[in-house]
């Protein structure tokens, strides 16, 4: 959304479309001074009822405790939006009155017409509408609040017979708010909601091509949602700019509040894309973006056919357990007589659910000449996209240092024989049982092979069943 839009251009470009003035002070109690100061204010114009913003105030406080002491209160007001210019004025000319009791502001500003930033919740987008939110200082700092607030007794006292850690915690919570101890007080949050928002799409996939259900929620007042779609990807790393549209969201027929809208696009997406999703309304233009990856948000059928096919063979619980402790697997395998096969074998499952076309070596695992003996592979691994052979090796002990520099040395050669004028690359990796040791334990081995340790394997196989396989690899180690 462009920085320059204010609370007031989105009241005047959703008129029709906001309720409630929700407004949520904490104040502290000066005895000296015989008046209230403010420590913080937040002001949120919404579009759910008065009775709403009520009920989530009344619902918060239930749950994380109520502050209203003598010298420390925490209060909510609603007023309606035919209020919300007078309030503003009100503010304007140093004014703040809530409920029985008066806090005086000694500053003046146009608060409406300051730009904002939106904030969004990614995390659960359903639960709270985008809101455009800026912060102000208003009002003189006052050392004073700032002492009461660290030093006064009776305030702490209050604080923490509530439940809460310190005050700023208090405010944090109940306002919805983030400030810290080193926060100036007097603080005035400002905000005023977005009537769209986009839910996750709903993503299929046919091949390389990707069929995208983009949904939204509107208030019903709004006449018009459009998405822009955004793909980049490209090498690793470069975000190339590969595709781009505007689709018109369509609103189902049913009177709803609040209203759904849905489109759909069809795209083909390589693993490594990345698409971004921007809500559009003629009114504002762009209100906000989410950048989402595809693959991701595939159900693992489609992400990843290997992994869905192997649990139907092998409960996912019972691959764990070969990966992690094979000497308490439950099923003996005539040819497996003993735990060490069982978790190569187990580590060739992982490998190729994780995207590599891997083979066990069973008894060819030597590699030597009529002169030397170079030393064993337990399976040869490769990953096609990544150009990359994995040389891989399996211990249920924790590792030896004499060991892996052999392992190292038969990399090497391996790579300088086979491939020194191509693009293959060659690396050495070894999975092991042991617990992973302490970092500085681990860096001290200084050996040019990835170890992978139980911690690591539980997570590759976490990996592999959510699908963001190549993010994680490389994420892991530059090895990948």
């Amino acid at each position: 959304m462009p920085s320059v839009y204010s609370i007031s251009d989105f009241l005047h470009a959703f008129e029709g479309v906001y309720e409630t003035l929700d407004v949520r002070a904490a104040v502290v109690r000066d005895k000296d001074k015989e008046q209230w100061l403010l420590m913080a204010l937040s002001v949120h114009v919404r579009m759910a009822s008065p009775e709403t913003a009520k009920q989530e105030f009344l619902d918060t406080i239930k749950r994380f405790g109520a502050i209203d002491s003598p010298v420390f209160r925490i209060v909510q007001q609603c007023y309606p939006i035919t209020e919300a210019q007078r309030f503003f004025q009100e503010i304007k000319n140093g004014n703040l009155k809530l409920e029985n009791f008066r806090v005086w502001l000694s500053d003046s500003c146009d608060i409406l017409t300051l730009a904002g930033s939106m904030r969004v919740d990614y995390h659960n987008p359903s639960a709270h509408w985008p809101r455009i939110e800026q912060q102000r200082q208003i009002v003189a700092r006052d050392s004073n609040i700032r002492q009461l607030l660290l030093n006064n007794a009776e305030i702490l006292c209050d604080t923490e017979m509530a439940g809460y850690e310190n005050p700023h915690l208090a405010v944090n919570t109940l306002l919805d708010i983030n400030i810290s101890q080193s926060t100036e007080p007097g603080g005035v949050w400002i905000a005023c909601d977005a009537p769209v928002r986009l839910l996750p799409p709903q993503v299929t996939r046919n091949g390389k091509e990707f069929k995208l259900k983009l949904r939204a929620e509107a208030h019903p007042a709004i006449e018009d949602v459009a998405c822009t779609i955004r793909r980049t990807g490209g090498p690793y790393g470069s975000n190339a700019l590969l595709q781009q549209s505007v689709i018109k969201l369509t609103r189902f027929a049913e009177t709803k509040n609040p209203a759904l809208w849905s489109g759909e696009i069809q795209l083909p997406v390589e693993r490594d894309d990345q698409v971004t999703l921007e809500i559009l309304s003629k009114k504002v233009g762009k209100l906000y973006h989410t950048n989402i990856r595809p693959f991701n948000l595939l159900p693992i059928e489609q992400n990843n056919p290997l992994m869905a096919a192997l649990r139907l063979f092998c409960p996912p619980e019972e691959i764990g357990q070969l990966l992690q402790e094979p000497h308490r697997a439950k099923m003996e395998l005539a040819n497996l007589k003993n735990p060490g096969r069982l978790f190569e074998v187990s580590v060739q499952w992982l490998l190729s659910v994780l995207g590599f076309r891997a083979v066990w070596l069973h008894n060819y695992e030597r590699l030597k000449d009529a002169n030397m003996d170079y030393g064993t592979i337990d399976c040869l691994a490769y990953k096609e996209d990544e150009d990359l052979l994995l040389l891989v090796n399996c211990s249920l002990a924790a590792p030896n240092p004499s060991e892996l520099n052999r392992h190292e040395d038969l990399m090497t050669r391996l790579s300088n024989q086979l491939f020194q004028d191509s693009k293959v690359k060659v690396r050495s990796a070894l999975f092991t049982t042991a617990h992973k040791p302490e970092a500085e334990q681990q860096n001290a081995r200084g050996s040019a092979i990835k170890m992978f340790f139980k911690e690591d394997i539980d997570q590759l196989l976490r990996v592999a069943e959510g699908g963001q396989i190549l993010e994680y690899l490389r994420s892991i180690s530059p090895l990948f």
